[in-house]
């Protein structure tokens, strides 16, 4: 019961730990997704702070231009007199702008303006383009001719730029300024990405997009991106990332200057890890292992597994060990019978059971270097329908001459004629009879007698008168002598009920005379008689039907079923008191 008890409770434990994992593994996919739109954001705000560093990298770079003297020298002439400025003087400074954009190198512009300060427009990189036009309408253009640096991204010409302005300074005052402008390209995107890894980012003019970058093999696809960005430009709140596929989330971000209002802008996308009972230790570092209480880690499971351990001797181990050793014992002869108090539960009942199978004579094991025994008890309690029936249905020996004068005879109808080798007998009329002649075949046939052989001059001719009705019959002389004090009475329960029949008692001396050899073994069956009887009369039960004869028949048959079975020489019998009566126990001897 403590076992199973136990196998409880580590079930439970065990569906503990797995709800715990699970629940765990809700609430980490729950707290990676909180990790994944926080990451978004912090992405987003790195993306506007690396294109701000951006365009502050741009404007430093335009100071080689603004310096140059040829751009001063033309802005200053040009300021104050508009359209004054010849055009061989534009055309020089064109090319000049062309020459310092290309030093820019990765900073090189598609658009490049030398504005006077009036905000028109005295050179740009196409020389072909002589004609005048004016900037300063626009808020860029404006701060920058006030000797402010400012950046911005324009549509122009259908295109996204993002411009950067710088002003041109020369004797004192400010005389013009340089507008830069670059094409927003996939370039801008790989750098951008570049500073956020496993990130995909897209740029979007109104439903076209503009420039696109995948982060990796973890990142989401720009093509998903793109399918998704009606769904991500149409969501209510901005600054909420929208989740875009399996563990995958997105987030808009307006671009920052005057072309916001034009729908220009970004998307940063992320897909989040996946979170399972084996990703849940997918962050753990050495320094956590190296944290963990390893004495209750390790101890706590430690004594309840020993407790365990215990519990389970203690019900089963323990019981097992009893029965095992006892049984070795039980089959050296050492025990009668298993320890049943001992035992608890079901053990105990199996050992009971056992016990009394051992007591009722079954199971024997036919080893012959194992001592066995045969238990009597229904040989010589139950009643069977005929005195010359076997032990345990195997045949009994061979009628002796008592038990052959003892069978009735019937009477012939006609008396057969006297022969002379036929021993007469005197009947009570005194008329004088002879023994029935008997056919060869119609003897009984004879069983392997427990009696000493002898030589046939040692035979003695022993004659047994018997009384049955009115008639006599004769012993052949061949036949075993007859067994001592052979009174056959009625005892109810251990035989047939047999007819009225008396057999008169043979000398002892013509017993001792022909069977010497048995003498030891007539007084042991004399003993377990007189053993048997008092037994009996102990436990209150009726022997005035129990002869000596009748039970030596059966101490005879059982002798030799014993012997046959266990091939030995010898058996020896033992009275115990089995359920309120007299029972016997054979045994067989070792030589």
């Amino acid at each position: 019961m403590l076992s199973r008890l136990w196998y409880l409770v580590l079930a439970l434990a065990v569906g503990a730990a797995l709800a715990g994992a699970f629940l765990n593994k809700s609430a980490a996919s729950r707290e990676a997704e909180f990790q994944l739109e926080d990451q978004l954001r912090r992405d987003r705000i790195e993306a506007e702070l690396w294109m701000r560093l951006d365009a502050r990298l741009r404007l430093d770079a335009l100071a080689t231009i603004a310096v140059d003297p040829e751009v001063r020298q033309t802005l200053r002439s040009a300021s104050g007199s508009v359209g004054t400025t010849s055009i061989g003087a534009r055309k020089r400074l064109s090319q000049t702008l062309n020459e310092l954009n290309a030093k820019l190198e990765e900073g090189k512009g598609e658009l490049l303006f030398a504005v006077d300060t009036e905000g028109e427009v005295v050179a740009t990189l196409d020389r072909a383009s002589l004609g005048s036009e004016r900037l300063d309408k626009m808020p860029l253009v404006r701060d920058a001719l006030r000797g402010f640096m400012r950046d911005d991204v324009w549509v122009y010409n259908g295109e996204v730029y993002r411009m950067a302005a710088r002003p041109v300074f020369d004797g004192g005052r400010y005389v013009g300024a340089i507008i830069h402008g670059m094409v927003v390209r996939d370039d801008l995107a790989s750098r951008l990405g570049a500073k956020l890894p496993n990130a995909s980012i897209v740029f979007f003019f109104r439903d076209r997009v503009i420039a696109t970058h995948t982060g990796g093999a973890t990142a989401p696809s720009s093509t998903a991106l793109k399918n998704s960005l009606s769904a991500i430009t149409s969501a209510q709140d901005a600054d909420q990332s929208v989740e875009i596929g399996e563990r995958t989330r997105a987030i808009l971000s307006p671009i920052r200057g005057g072309a916001a209002h034009a729908d220009v802008g970004y998307v940063i996308g992320r897909k989040g890890s996946p979170v399972g009972l084996g990703g849940l230790f997918a962050n753990t570092f050495q320094e956590d292992v190296a944290s963990l209480p390893w004495a209750i880690v390790v101890g706590i499971p430690l004594v309840l597994l020993l407790l365990g351990l215990f519990l389970l001797y203690m019900e089963h181990d323990k019981a097992v060990s009893i029965l095992r050793k006892s049984s070795a014992s039980l089959a050296k002869n050492e025990l009668s019978g298993l320890p049943a108090g001992e035992l608890r539960r079901h053990y105990r009942n199996i050992a009971e059971n056992l016990n009394t199978a051992l007591r009722a004579g079954v199971g024997f094991k036919e080893d012959a270097n194992q001592r066995a025994s045969v238990d009597l008890d229904q040989i010589l309690s139950a009643t069977r329908p005929s005195a010359d029936t076997g032990y345990f249905g195997f045949p009994a020996e061979a009628p002796t001459a008592k038990q052959a004068a003892v069978e009735p005879v019937p009477k012939p109808a006609t008396p057969p004629p006297e022969t002379p080798n036929k021993t007469p007998t005197a009947r009570p009329d005194q008329t004088p009879t002879a023994r029935p002649e008997r056919s060869p075949s119609s003897r009984p046939q004879r069983a392997p007698s427990s009696w000493p052989s002898r030589p046939p001059s040692a035979r003695h001719q022993v004659a047994a008168t018997v009384r049955h009705g009115y008639d006599q019959v004769t012993p052949l002389p061949d036949d075993p002598p007859t067994r001592p004090r052979a009174i056959v009475d009625e005892y109810d329960g251990f035989d047939d009920e047999e007819e009225s029949t008396q057999i008169k008692h043979v000398p002892q001396e013509l017993i001792e005379a022909s069977a010497p050899g048995v003498q030891g073994e007539e007084t042991h069956f004399r003993e377990v008689f007189e053993q048997f009887v008092a037994a009996q009369r102990e436990c209150g039960i009726s022997v005035s039907g129990l002869t000596f004869d009748k039970f030596v028949r059966k101490l005879h048959a059982a002798r030799d079923q014993v012997i046959k079975r266990h091939k030995t020489s010898e058996v020896r019998f033992t009275v115990y008191v089995k359920e309120g009566r007299a029972a016997l126990k054979a045994s067989p001897v070792k030589q």
